[in-house]
């Protein structure tokens, strides 16, 4: 186990190092995207690929986008559903990880879960479980049949 300070439990860093060794990629579609005011943080991390992600979410934009997984969405909003367009990096370290569930403030404000790209690839992604928050959101870009976030 590497050294790194409170906040974090013995239990919490286990099970962080538990989700890295699950998969060591993550997928995202907002802010984490390169060029854009978070990127910094996968800054070290290599990037895989652009690409889209396999299932269906809805989309919405907070200034930042919430993407939320089929599961969460009522079938009335089914129709939303549509592939997101984002970015594959393999994270460099447990401490990118770390950094990550801080800004995505994972468990609490997002989730995350293993999802799969467009070209077959598996990557955490973080999203939004809580499908109330999508009376905040402005409408995000559908292109082709894809959500973009339309801030950049």
């Amino acid at each position: 186990m590497i050294g790194y300070a409170a906040p974090y439990t013995e239990a919490e860093l286990e099970d962080i190092e538990r989700d890295l060794d699950i998969c060591n990629r993550v997928f995202v579609y907002g802010t984490l995207q390169d060029k854009q005011c978070n990127s910094g943080l996968l800054s070290a991390s290599d990037k895989l690929s652009a690409t889209t992600t396999q299932d269906g979410f809805a989309l919405g934009d907070v200034g930042f986008p919430y993407a939320f997984h089929s599961s969460v969405v009522p079938d009335e909003y089914k129709k939303l559903l549509f592939p997101v367009k984002g970015e594959v990096y393999k994270m460099d370290s447990m401490f990118t990880f770390l950094q990550l569930d801080g800004l995505e403030g994972y468990p609490s404000h997002y989730n995350r879960r293993v999802i799969r790209t467009a070209t077959g690839m598996t990557a955490w992604m973080y999203m939004n479980d809580d499908w109330a928050s999508a009376s905040m959101c402005n409408a995000c870009k559908l292109e082709k049949g894809v959500w973009v976030w339309s801030k950049y």
